[in-house]
């Protein structure tokens, strides 16, 4: 009995202190948490490679796809499956860019644009880019128990007037996941990010990803491996999608199984 008051009270007195810190506080305490900032703001380019399992309306599709990210941002994924022809696409900063069966078009088509554009969002959610972005707002809009932790909802809206709900785990300051909806669409997507321990270059990433549309649950990400400063093209890269990526050979150091030192 004892034992248990004994844990009811550090529950509360948890609760009661984490209450107290500002937004801007917990995202400085999940940014440290995953590295810390001195360490975030070496990337100036990121490599994801990854195994998708995405759910549409005609079958589950299993796809292999690398994401080269550039500092602020430029975006380019490439898309390989067995169902369908492999596919690039990329968002330069200005404009959108297609290669589908090495017939190279910018895109046109404002649906398409809007979703590398929020893809290039939730790439630098991730990577903790834009937690504390200039010329955003914070919110602290509650905090939601769990069985053995609390999550803190954070509400960030930048200077555009985008918004995103960020989640940070109380117990250890860890991403949790986060909230949004497509531009122009009322549709709420949630994304849950698992197994907070592949370090690469004294930095934390998430091993796994799972995004809902509303309480369907449309795909999950496992990640192969992630390069930091590893890409030399230029900027033409990110627009020349016949362009081949040149990577930069570094001698291995290990596999990303927990290995790397936290950031001050």
């Amino acid at each position: 009995m004892k034992r248990c008051v004994t844990f009811l009270i550090l529950v509360t007195f948890c609760s009661l202190y984490a209450a107290k810190l500002s937004p801007r506080e917990i995202l400085q305490r999940c940014i440290k948490r995953h590295g810390g900032q001195q360490n975030f703001e070496k990337i100036k380019n990121i490599y994801v490679k990854m195994d998708v399992h995405s759910k549409n309306e005609k079958a589950d599709v299993e796809s292999l796809i690398e994401q080269y990210f550039r500092f602020p941002n430029k975006l380019r994924a490439e898309i390989s499956s067995m169902m369908n022809p492999p596919t690039k696409v990329s968002w330069n900063g200005n404009e959108a860019w297609q290669l589908t069966k090495d017939k190279l078009e910018k895109t046109t088509d404002p649906r398409q644009r809007d979703n590398l554009k929020e893809s290039l969002r939730f790439v630098k959610l991730i990577m903790l880019t834009n937690l504390l972005e200039k010329g955003s707002t914070l919110k602290y809009e509650k905090h939601v128990k769990r069985k053995s932790y609390g999550i803190h909802v954070i509400l960030q809206q930048n200077g555009e007037g985008e918004k995103i709900k960020i989640y940070v785990k109380d117990s250890d300051y860890s991403l949790f996941g986060g909230e949004f909806s497509w531009q122009g669409n009322n549709t709420i997507f949630k994304v849950f990010l698992d197994k907070q321990n592949y370090w690469v270059d004294g930095i934390c990433f998430p091993r796994e990803a799972r995004i809902y549309r509303g309480n369907e649950k449309v795909l999950d990400a496992k990640v192969r491996q992630i390069k930091i400063n590893h890409l030399q093209n230029g900027n033409s890269f990110f627009a020349n999608l016949k362009e081949k990526p040149r990577m930069k050979k570094r001698r291995r150091t290990g596999r990303g199984r927990g290995r790397g030192r936290r950031g001050d």
